[in-house]
């Protein structure tokens, strides 16, 4: 079904009779007025839609996600949430880290990189952490949510839930 989370008309159809509706709403790129009209404004009518249609609403987000933050990938990803919890305060917000899983390309691009280019640049001095999350679990968690069983309910209900994997990486060691 074709539905424009930039249009809040089209998404009724599309999450009419829904349980629950994970959004994964979100931009690696693009103007500032995309970051909000995507990432902001089409989050919540993401959870507007759902809302009517008495849908629990799972969110996938970004570590890093801020409302004060300079940068629009990291404001835009807060002011979503923010406006999904408005207008579903029981949906769950999950913030992953870097996501990594069978055929994915961020640390292959860094390896290439490292083959070809005579230096690497790297975040923050080479000591940004990183705590890439594989993308099967972060599913296993939204399969999970999906259920709807009071426990779990009772604990993410109305939460943000930040996911990393089990190991910190760093370019260079500390």
């Amino acid at each position: 079904m074709d539905a424009d989370i930039t249009k809040l008309d089209t998404l009724g159809p599309a999450v009419e009779g829904a349980d629950v509706v994970v959004s994964l709403v979100g931009l690696m790129q693009g103007s500032v007025e995309d970051f909000e009209r995507v990432q902001w404004k089409g989050a919540e009518n993401v959870a507007k839609a759902a809302g009517k249609a008495h849908a629990k609403v799972i969110h996938i987000s970004a570590i890093g996600a801020n409302c004060n933050s300079p940068v629009p990938y990291a404001r835009t990803k807060a002011l979503g949430e923010d406006a999904i919890l408005d207008a579903c305060p029981d949906a769950t917000i999950i913030r992953p880290s870097i996501l990594f899983g069978k055929g994915d390309g961020f640390f292959t691009r860094f390896a290439q990189l490292a083959k070809i280019l005579p230096v690497m640049p790297v975040f923050g001095g080479g000591t940004a952490r990183f705590q890439p999350v594989f993308v099967d679990d972060v599913a296993r968690a939204i399969e999970i949510l999906s259920r709807r069983e009071i426990e779990t309910n009772e604990a993410c209900d109305g939460k943000t839930i930040e996911a990393g994997g089990p190991e910190v990486f760093t370019i260079v060691r500390l």
